[in-house]
């Protein structure tokens, strides 16, 4: 699927706030004869933007940088349940 596909079929699975929301400021860049948003990566740092807390996005990188490394098993799990 290209990058344009998936923004398009991202679109369509939003509901309720979220797809207003999106439909807006799609109408605002094409206002503002901006660049429509067509890469996905794109699309999910704007909504990230709107609806994810700072502090729920900060340990939301947290956790995605969470590697075993040299950490016993019983040690990343301890530290992969804490960002549970």
């Amino acid at each position: 699927m290209s990058q344009e596909q998936r923004v398009c079929f991202a679109v369509m699975k939003l509901v309720g706030q979220a797809r207003q929301y999106w439909s807006n400021t799609e109408r605002l860049i094409a206002l503002r004869r901006q660049e429509p948003i067509q890469i996905l990566d794109e699309m999910r740092a704007k909504l990230n933007q709107k609806y994810l807390p700072i502090t729920f996005q900060d340990q939301l990188d947290k956790w995605s940088r969470l590697t075993q490394r040299t950490r016993s098993a019983a040690d990343y799990i301890e530290k992969f349940d804490e960002f549970i």
